[in-house]
């Protein structure tokens, strides 16, 4: 997805930042800026990081979609992030939900590759996996599509939580 005319939104992200978030800024790139926000949002002493993540994430699709209400803009933004823990995902679009791009989210199955084949199989005793992708990587029935405009939560011990995005 994107920030749509983030080139003008830029200025208006930047002013908004903290100096540490400002200065974390290396680049040109959307995503660089919507972490920038996500950083200074996050509570990284909250007792649920998993929460945390979520509210960060929540507060930038907020900042995202006032500036594309301020110039009658549609942005389309899927966005990840983990702390190596835990997880929190976006299927987001500031525009009319269907025109949202396409996520997917597989759980319970571990991704087994052999070569230049990879398939899923039962995890026995090992640890399943929750995997998110743009699209499904296979065949496999267990890909759920996500619903347009939703929060994808994944907790450490891999419990996922779907919840509505009620941007206001």
């Amino acid at each position: 997805g994107s920030v749509a005319s983030f080139r003008e939104h830029r200025r208006a992200i930047l002013r908004g930042l903290s100096d540490s978030a400002f200065a974390a800024i290396r680049g040109t790139p959307d995503s660089e800026h919507l972490m920038a926000i996500f950083l200074d949002q996050l509570d990284t002493d909250a007792p649920d990081q998993a929460a945390a993540m979520g509210q960060a994430m929540l507060a930038v699709l907020q900042a995202v979609t006032d500036l594309d209400r301020r110039d009658d803009q549609a942005s389309t933004l899927n966005l990840v992030v983990t702390n190596g823990v835990e997880s929190v995902a976006s299927r987001y679009t500031t525009g009319v939900p269907e025109t949202a791009n396409t996520l997917y989210l597989q759980r319970s199955s571990r991704y087994h590759c052999e070569g230049d084949v990879c398939t899923f199989v039962d995890p026995g005793t090992e640890r399943a996996s929750v995997m998110l992708a743009s699209e499904p990587l296979s065949q496999h029935e267990q890909w759920e599509p996500i619903p347009p405009n939703t929060l994808v939560t994944v907790a450490a011990d891999h419990r996922v939580t779907l919840a509505p995005i009620n941007i206001h």
